[in-house]
């Protein structure tokens, strides 16, 4: 027990027993407590109520008629044990389950501690810590629903932590194939913590497979990219009613055609080369890269409607899709080369590279994505066999309620805010964090008047932030590119964005 509490700090101890002792001092509290100030939201009950029917033998059904699989199955696979003591005390699930809630919270307080003690500072870490155990926000949104986001936190952030323990491996010794299928392993825990943390899972592959070349860095950050530029030029091009009733499926569509064909010509064209060129010719590259593959993904897909199997689509969004897409593969590489070591030079050309590393990255790949395909495949396969779908039937539900005009549910995103999470009222995706770009805002109001230009101070905070940023980032470049790719910064911000826009792109209601 000694050895046992010698691996913990004094703040990992006292932040510990003070998460738990709140925690489990609110377990005991009246009944009347949980619905009203705990669990308060609806959909936690559907987890709790199919977990205490399969419990009970009625397999998994919210009604005891109907069979479901619409839930995460990390989560079930947490509640199930629990409500099987509902036969005993109907409250006392909810009283095990806040206490269970709190050990996810308490552990994930610890591992950011550590995480940012080890690649920032001890005084950052605490306050780190600190304001993820005691944000209101954050317990809100995070701890309070009785949803699967505990687990779901609990399991990014133990993966985020092993990443950074890798980071160091690989520079300094041989990765193993073990090493990356366990990681491969981790990376499925965080997709069925939630199913929609697959695009974090893909892109954490990508971010282990390429390491020691640009093409980590960039290739994540292409994907956003080419997400953000072609559902925006749709959207730019019809608007958003539009676009959520009858185009949205046809631009997830083009989207998918222009991530193959944009990064592999991106490739080929030098520009996931680190210095091979001059600045004018990168750019060059980029500009060829661009218009080449947008011109054969304008071409695959409208090859596509004409022999039936695409959908409706503004043909000026390819158009559209061009100059969004330049200017942000440019911006991007351009920041890229700004920021990283002016000594480093990849002459090798792609296919060189490519030939050169396929074994490795074939292997590699099969050891990582075999392992998330195939518990991801696993799993479909047993709903498709248990439930007649492959997937939860509640998100197919939803994302059909987004293509009505009017529906009594969440309505899909109407507005740039929404659409980028940016917003204050319908998706707040980067809360708390915008907040303080926000409350900034007021402060330009002397330069900016009126209600109308809530927006325009809203913007022109991001830019000023952004310009600060870079300017800090200048001074200490190596240092921050450094501690911000030991904490896994560039595959969370890109996971984290794609996975923001699978809702609000795909007119998710």
């Amino acid at each position: 027990m000694k050895n046992f509490v010698k691996q913990f700090s004094i703040f990992e101890i006292l932040l510990t027993i003070t998460i738990l002792g709140i925690h489990i001092q609110a377990s005991l509290a009246d009944a009347y407590t949980f619905p009203n100030y705990w669990f308060k939201r609806d959909d936690a009950y559907y987890y709790f109520k199919v977990a205490q029917n399969i419990t009970e033998g009625y397999g998994s059904t919210f009604d005891g008629i109907n069979s479901t699989n619409g839930y995460h199955p990390l989560w079930m696979l947490i509640c199930i044990p629990i409500f099987a003591l509902a036969r005993f005390d109907v409250i006392l699930p909810l009283r095990v389950l806040l206490v269970v809630i709190s050990l996810m919270q308490a552990t994930t307080a610890v591992l950011l501690y550590r995480l940012i003690k080890k690649h920032l500072s001890h005084a950052v870490a605490i306050l780190a810590a600190t304001f993820w155990s005691f944000n209101f926000y954050i317990h809100q949104t995070v701890y309070q629903m009785g949803l699967e986001t505990p687990i779901a936190a609990l399991a990014i952030v133990y993966l985020v932590y092993k990443l950074s323990q890798f980071e160091e491996i690989w520079r300094t010794e041989k990765v193993s194939l073990k090493q990356i299928a366990w990681l491969g392993f981790l990376s499925a825990i965080v997709m069925f913590s939630r199913l929609d943390l697959i695009f974090l899972a893909v892109i954490i592959g990508v971010w282990i497979l390429f390491r020691g070349t640009p093409i980590r860095y960039l290739l994540p950050l292409d994907i956003l990219i080419i997400l953000i530029s072609m559902t925006s030029s749709v959207i730019l091009r019809v608007g958003f009613s539009a676009y959520n009733t009858t185009y949205a499926s046809s631009a997830v569509e083009a989207t998918v055609i222009a991530v193959i064909v944009k990064t592999l010509s991106l490739y080929f064209f030098f520009t996931y080369q680190h210095r091979a060129n001059s600045i004018l010719k990168n750019v060059l590259n980029i500009f060829y890269a661009t218009i080449i593959s947008s011109a054969i993904t304008a071409g695959i897909y409208l090859l596509l409607l004409q022999i039936g199997v695409g959908e409706n689509f503004p043909r000026s969004a390819f158009a559209l899709d061009f100059g969004i897409s330049l200017l942000l593969f440019t911006a991007l590489r351009l920041t890229f080369h700004l920021f990283t070591n002016p000594g480093i030079r990849q002459a090798e050309t792609p296919l060189v590279q490519f030939k050169s590393n396929i074994k490795t990255w074939f292997n590699e790949g099969l050891a990582f994505y075999g392992v998330l395909g195939g518990l991801l495949i696993i799993y479909m396969l047993f709903n498709h066999l248990a439930f007649g779908t492959s997937s939860p039937v509640s998100g197919q539900i939803k994302r059909w309620w987004g293509t009505l005009p009017n529906s009594a549910y969440e309505r899909p995103t109407s507005d740039w805010h929404s659409y980028f999470g940016t917003g204050t009222t319908e998706i707040t995706a980067w809360e708390p964090f915008t907040e303080i770009f926000w409350f900034s805002s007021n402060y330009l109001r002397p330069l900016l008047p009126g209600a109308d230009k809530y927006d325009e101070r809203f913007y022109a905070v991001i830019v000023i932030f952004t310009v600060f940023g870079f300017i800090l980032f200048w001074f200490n470049k190596q240092k921050t590119t450094q501690k911000l790719t030991r904490l896994g910064f560039i595959p969370l911000i890109a996971g984290s964005g794609i996975q923001l826009l699978s809702y609000t792109a795909t007119a998710y209601g």
